[in-house]
């Protein structure tokens, strides 16, 4: 999608194309690169709800933690409830980003507002403190857009059906831009009340409102890193003359690879880029407990290879996968869904040397495997850092687009194209050890997380403050 938008970006001029006077590509890009990366076929849905269990749903997420909105804090960070964020640790949800954040900046201080993915946790079950949902915001824009006035005026729109005629995409601009500009109100009017002088954002690029709402009142916004930021990656590679009020003032990185790319690629400023580190890969490796059941069930198999799947490549991989585990019987493979319950994969008919492991994630299936396999889930980026190195299955070259800038070298990953080449790969990383995997992955994922983020802290928010 990143090549994509390059193209685009360099071949028409997307910076003239605005409402009002402000531009309006910095949003529709990454609706545009989603359309052309779908392009024929269905995203794969969720099974949705009765209306009546909608409106009740709906109901119970608005008034989730509702009394938190009636008072003031320093800092606003935003993130969400999916399971690959909130984990289990000493008996509460801890929200990986932004809970050991909010150790740093002052619990009293700081409200995270959270985006339900499907829904919230109980209250006495998080550990975060002061904690709200985001449907008030979500309410208030809908009504702000039911009440907006009539047709936009683009200008730019013959720019906008252009790309579209050339691309073969179906994008509905007016929507995406009416949708921006009710949800960039609404968050104006909600800092505005809450008067915080950071906000930190877990994933700016789909609801980009927040950011600007947070700029134009002069509130300093940092985004954390989540995932991938490579140079395939379509939010953070940016490649024409955007406002950078669309863009926040700071990245937390995982290390100084990232950094150098988010730079490069212009999403954000030189020397604003971060190197944290990550807390939960830290976790991980300082509390590890093996599950012994688990341990002499997989103790059969010579070599142990978990497989990230990912949605939009799943199918090929599962197909690639179980061809290359008949190539060689003692070496076993986890599959490890990133939507377990989206799918039921029961029907896949596997070899015995094939698990589907719907109980335990990414994080925690790590510290068992011997070598990490996916397309370009940024799985790839963390496995490393836990002692696993990877082997990128190169499906429409997409592990090369995501991953060459940050994982070219070979230290600790290679790239295959067939499953010949993958049990080769698999056989090359014999005898290398844990540790030195992990060593190698430093400059990608820093060590020494708590270290880190009160330095940043210490040097960016409180002397921002003074």
């Amino acid at each position: 999608m990143s090549h994509f938008l390059r193209e685009v970006e360099e071949k028409y001029d997307v910076s003239s194309i605005r409402v009002d006077g402000e531009q309006v590509w910095p949003y529709l890009r990454i609706a545009y690169a989603t359309s052309y990366l779908f392009k024929g076929r269905r995203m794969r849905r969720t099974r949705s709800k009765t209306l009546a269990g909608s409106i009740i749903d709906s109901i119970g997420k608005l008034f989730y933690g509702f009394g938190g909105w009636f008072r003031q804090y320093d800092y606003v960070i935003f993130s969400t409830s999916r399971s690959n964020v909130r984990k289990r640790i000493e008996g509460k949800y801890f929200d990986r980003f932004a809970d050991p954040l909010a150790d740093v900046l002052g619990r009293d201080k700081t409200l995270v507002i959270e985006d339900p993915e499907p829904d919230h946790l109980p209250k006495e079950e998080v550990y975060t403190k002061n904690i709200t949902g985001i449907y008030p915001i979500y309410l208030l824009s809908a009504v702000k857009r039911k009440l907006s006035p009539g047709p936009l005026e683009i200008v730019g729109q013959t720019t906008l059906d252009q790309i579209k005629k050339d691309y073969g995409l179906e994008v509905d601009d007016e929507r995406i831009i009416r949708t921006f500009r009710s949800r960039y109100s609404a968050y104006k009017r909600f800092f505005k009340h809450l008067k915080p002088s950071f906000v930190f954002i877990v994933c700016s690029y789909y609801d980009m409102g927040k950011v600007k709402a947070a700029k134009d009142l002069d509130i300093k916004v940092v985004e954390i890193q989540h995932g991938s930021t490579g140079e395939g990656h379509e939010a953070y590679n940016i490649y024409a003359d955007l406002n950078r009020v669309f863009y926040p003032d700071h990245v937390l990185v995982f290390g100084k690879r990232d950094a150098e790319v988010l730079e490069r690629g212009r999403f954000v400023e030189a020397g604003n880029a971060y190197t944290v580190g990550s807390f939960y890969i830290d976790y991980i490796k300082h509390n590890f407990k093996p599950d012994t059941s688990l341990v002499n069930r997989l103790k059969k198999f010579n070599k142990v290879v978990g497989v990230t799947l990912q949605s939009t490549v799943e199918d090929d991989l599962i197909d690639f996968i179980i061809t290359s585990a008949a190539l060689d019987r003692d070496i076993g493979y986890i599959l490890i869904p990133r939507h377990p319950i989206e799918r039921d994969y029961s029907s896949l008919i596997l070899p015995d040397n094939i698990i589907v492991e719907l109980e335990r994630e990414f994080y925690e299936l790590m510290p068992y495997i011997d070598i990490h396999s996916t397309v370009y889930s940024s799985c790839a980026v963390e496995a490393p850092s836990l002692g696993a190195p990877n082997i990128l299955v190169n499906i429409n070259n997409l592990s090369k687009l995501y991953f060459s800038s940050l994982l070219g070298d070979e230290r600790t990953s290679r790239y295959v194209e067939t499953p010949q080449e993958f049990l080769k790969a698999v056989r090359s990383f014999s005898g290398i050890e844990r540790e030195s995997v992990a060593r190698l992955n430093e400059d990608i994922i820093k060590p020494g997380y708590p270290d880190n983020i009160k330095l940043f802290v210490e040097k960016v928010v409180r002397q921002g403050r003074a």
